[in-house]
């Protein structure tokens, strides 16, 4: 008992819809931690592709681990709602979100909470990830510590991915808001921060993106932005900034640059690395 007093419950959640294909490889990851005390919530959204035949055949291995497994499969409004009934339904200290189509290093549970274990007055760690493409190409996704400032009128975000936060701040700021479909987290993550909540920045990788055309932001990708601008601009945003610069590039420009990057590569990455200097 001492044993696990010593490694508070960490809820982890899924949110999935018809991803059974990704989805066994996210639960494997979950089933790999070396932290001993793990919830995993399930929130399907109704899914018609086996998903459910599937979390039954693993339900077995979540008891022999010691984990928790819970799930529901019912339909839903998109992500935002899903997520909320996970927040709900959780009973870990602290929560990470892993979606349906990435997966976690072995190690990943472990060095996140091991932050709050050494930092009590932390509410909030985020780490780098890695994305693989359906072409197996990787890129690493790094990140630093950033402020208020630097996310409201700089365009930087918290990243979902490898990210953990107490639950304490769903009582503090609220549950997500759910008319949005893309920044939904982003929006949560300001409400925390706006209300004081301290954040670490762990310099490692502890989870994996699958890169793949099936990905909601890939699909509707200047909706995501177009969502973006609305949440940055709720919470102070300006035109005159680097986001919205960023915004004007990845809405109206991005075929233009993409083009760019192709034919010129060494005068894209010129001019970006000015951009980035400058602002």
């Amino acid at each position: 008992m001492n044993f696990m007093k010593n490694y508070p419950l960490v809820t982890i959640l899924t949110t999935s819809l018809n991803r059974v294909n990704f989805l066994e490889k996210a639960i494997n990851s979950v089933l790999e931690q070396d932290y001993p005390n793990i919830e995993h919530l399930i929130i399907d959204g109704g899914s018609t592709d086996g998903t459910i035949d599937l979390l039954k055949k693993y339900k077995e291995r979540y008891t022999n681990k010691g984990y928790v497994v819970y799930w529901i499969s019912e339909k839903d409004s998109g992500q935002a709602e899903a997520e909320n009934k996970g927040f709900r339904l959780a009973k870990g200290k602290f929560i990470t979100i892993l979606n349906s189509d990435d997966y976690l290093k072995p190690n990943g549970v472990m060095k996140l909470v091991e932050v709050f274990l050494t930092n009590p007055d932390i509410d909030i760690t985020y780490s780098n990830h890695e994305s693989i493409s359906e072409s197996g190409n990787e890129e690493i996704s790094q990140f630093r510590k950033y402020t208020l400032e630097d996310i409201i009128y700089k365009g930087y975000f918290i990243p979902q991915a490898g990210c953990m936060f107490r639950k304490q701040l769903i009582n503090d700021v609220g549950l997500l808001d759910e008319s949005l479909h893309h920044a939904f987290e982003q929006d949560f993550f300001i409400r925390c921060l706006k209300k004081g909540a301290k954040v670490f920045y762990l310099n490692e990788i502890v989870e994996t993106m699958l890169e793949h055309g099936g990905r909601e932001t890939n699909i509707n990708f200047k909706r995501a932005m177009k969502e973006a601008k609305i949440v940055y601009f709720r919470h102070g945003g300006k035109r005159l900034s680097r986001f919205y610069l960023l915004y004007l590039k990845n809405c109206y420009f991005k075929n233009f640059c993409d083009t760019l990057r192709k034919l010129l590569p060494s005068f894209y990455f010129f001019v970006k690395n000015i951009f980035y200097k400058i602002t």
